[in-house]
């Protein structure tokens, strides 16, 4: 939380509780108090004691005057200090000769990648900025490029492609294209490439079984009471995945590392595919999972990279996937499900049907669902990540490994990597 969002806050308002700060910014009271503690011990609020309640207020002094007066002078400063660089790199990059390539939005950009890549293209580097940017954005930022990078900036559609009369190139540094308008891109003839499943299929495996074990053993809820002062074991009472049922749903690549990390869990393994190409022997398994045995045998559902054959079922997660459970189970998911029904869900968390919830989710571009599933967040045995189960060193290092090969292969003339 920004120190100045949270004393804009505490100024409009005259004062906040605890509990106001809590709602307002939709956090916890440990994390209320911990950025209210920090505002107390540089003097910029003072605490007013009405009632049996604390009320934090700003504090009217010169320090606190000083204090706005800096932050308002730096951020005028950081605002024409970018505007500068950001000219100087597009004027540059269009008088040298080389092809401009593009990062359009935030990319893990390591140096020595960038010094390969230095040798053929004139950048235009954005990679140090936010992740999901508009679509007005990412045309301002791509339309003076040969060559783009795009980390999943925006939704990719015909209107923002249509406007990049310069591009010949869009590399996807993701595995899926499903947010690029395919069809526009052969319709404007720009050429397209993504990278293999392969840099993070270990790095999201091994985030499945960090968040199973969070979810059996309540370390997130522990953890916070510990934080507030309660240290009381006996409510942290777990459960061992060791004898359990998992059902996975999918057959791609981070389907068989997850069940080569399972094997020695001593859990029973289920996967549940629709394809009559794929052979269940590969997996270690006899058969795989009917629907049946899937909602009356699972104990712990995980929904990884699936496909697109497995969207009819797991793409929703919604009042008919969910009514179909016959037994208590627990969530686990890197999927991006296109619908939750999160009201069933919290239903369904009360009654015990579902013991955990586990989501790493885009709350960016999923702006209403996120609205939604504030509902939710904030029940026991819940955690809704922002998508970081691929992120570690390791997958960014292949991610800009597979990447760099690719733009470099490009300026070279290669094709045989082009999706077309």
């Amino acid at each position: 939380m920004e120190e100045m969002a949270l004393l804009r806050f505490l100024k409009q308002n005259r004062g906040a509780s605890v509990y106001e700060v809590m709602k307002e910014f939709g956090i916890k009271r440990t994390a209320a108090l911990y950025h209210l503690d920090e505002l107390l011990n540089k003097s910029l609020i003072v605490i007013y004691k009405k009632g049996r309640s604390n009320l934090f207020l700003v504090a009217e002094t010169e320090k606190v005057q000083e204090y706005f007066e800096k932050k308002i002078a730096q951020l005028q400063e950081g605002f024409q200090q970018l505007a500068t660089n950001r000219e100087y790199k597009v004027v540059k990059a269009r008088t040298s000769g080389k092809l401009t390539l593009s990062f359009v939005n935030y990319y893990d950009l390591q140096a020595e990648d960038r010094g390969a890549l230095a040798s053929y293209y004139d950048i235009i580097d954005y990679s140090d900025t936010q992740l999901y940017i508009s679509p007005e954005e990412f045309i301002k930022r791509a339309k003076d490029a040969d060559v783009i990078v795009n980390n999943y900036a925006c939704e990719t559609t015909e209107e923002i492609i249509s406007q990049l009369p310069q591009t010949q190139y869009m590399h996807l540094s993701t595995h899926m294209y499903r947010y690029v308008d395919v069809n526009a891109l052969r319709k404007y003839r720009i050429h397209l490439s993504n990278i293999s499943y392969t840099y993070k299929a270990t790095a999201v495996s091994e985030y499945l079984l960090a968040q199973t074990f969070s979810l059996l053993r309540n370390t997130v809820e522990a953890a916070e009471q510990v934080r507030t002062g309660v240290n009381e074991f006996r409510y942290f009472c777990g459960e061992q995945l060791r004898g359990k049922k998992v059902i996975i749903f999918g057959t791609e690549i981070g389907t068989r590392d997850l069940v080569e990390l399972l094997r020695g869990l001593g859990v029973e393994i289920g996967i549940y595919c629709e394809d009559p190409k794929q052979d269940p022997t590969v997996f270690g398994i006899s058969h795989f999972a009917t629907k049946e045995e899937v909602f009356e045998t699972g104990d712990i559902f995980y929904f990884s990279w699936t496909g697109d054959e497995y969207k009819a079922l797991v793409g929703k997660i919604d009042r008919v996937f969910l009514d179909m459970i016959k037994r208590p189970v627990y969530f686990v998911s890197v999927y991006k499900h296109h619908y939750i029904d999160y009201q069933r869900l919290r239903e369904l968390l009360y009654s015990g049907m579902i013991r955990g919830i586990a989501l790493d989710s885009y709350p960016e571009i999923q702006e209403g669902q996120l609205q939604d599933a504030k509902r939710l967040m904030y029940l026991p045995n819940v955690l809704i990540t922002p998508d970081i189960g691929w992120y570690t060193r390791d997958s960014v290092k292949n991610m800009n490994a597979q990447t760099t090969q690719r733009l470099i292969a490009y300026a070279e003339g290669k094709t045989e990597f082009l999706l077309f």
